[in-house]
C-alpha cells in the first residue's frame, strides 16, 4: 500500500465515514486541530522526565485518536466514542496536578521550560480546535457534547501541567 492515493489532489478529501468534503471543510478543520493537539502533546511526552505526567498524556493522545475518528465521521456509528467518564477523567487528573502549584492569578507567561512552553503550545492549539468544534457543532453536525467537553478540559489541563513543568 502506498503513502499516496493522488486522490487528494483536487482539494477534497475521505471522511473516515466514506464521504468526501472540501479539504478546508469545518469538520476536516476541527479534526486536524486535533491531530496537530496529538502531534504536540508527542514532542511534549518526549521531553518530560515524569512519569506520572508522560503516563496522562500517553492516555490523552489514545483518546485524542476516538476524539479525532468521532469529528472524522458524519453517518457512520462508532463503538467507541468520548463519554462523559472521559471528562470526568480529566477534572480528576486537573484537580491531583493542581494540588502540586500555586495557581497565580492571572496570566502567566510561557518560556519557563521548554517542556511547558511545548505544553502551553499545544494548549493554543487546543483552544483552536475548540472553536473549531463549536463552529461545526452550530453547523448541521450531530456532535456528541462531551467531545466539545473533553477538548475544554484539555486546554486547562494543558494549563495545570504546563504551570507542574515551569515550576521544577
Amino acid at each position: 500500500m502506498s503513502v499516496y492515493t493522488g486522490n487528494g489532489d483536487q482539494g477534497q478529501t475521505d471522511l473516515f465515514s466514506g464521504e468526501r468534503v472540501k479539504k478546508y471543510d469545518t469538520q476536516v478543520e476541527a479534526y486536524g486541530a486535533v491531530d496537530e493537539v496529538n502531534s504536540l502533546l508527542g514532542k511534549a511526552r518526549s521531553q518530560i522526565e515524569d512519569e506520572q505526567i508522560s503516563e496522562v498524556i500517553s492516555e490523552v493522545q489514545q483518546k485524542l485518536f476516538t476524539l479525532g475518528a468521532e469529528l472524522a465521521s458524519r453517518h457512520k456509528k462508532l463503538e467507541t466514542k468520548i463519554t462523559a467518564e472521559d471528562v470526568n477523567h480529566l477534572e480528576e487528573k486537573i484537580d491531583f496536578f493542581q494540588q502540586k502549584v500555586d495557581l497565580q492569578k492571572g496570566f502567566s507567561i510561557p518560556g519557563d521550560s521548554e517542556t511547558g512552553s511545548t505544553l502551553d503550545l499545544a494548549r493554543t492549539v487546543t483552544r483552536r480546535a475548540e472553536r473549531r468544534i463549536v463552529e461545526l457543532s452550530e453547523e448541521d453536525y450531530q456532535l456528541n457534547e462531551a467531545v466539545a467537553q473533553y477538548i475544554n478540559r484539555l486546554s486547562d489541563l494543558l494549563f495545570v501541567l504546563r504551570i507542574v513543568e515551569d515550576s521544577k
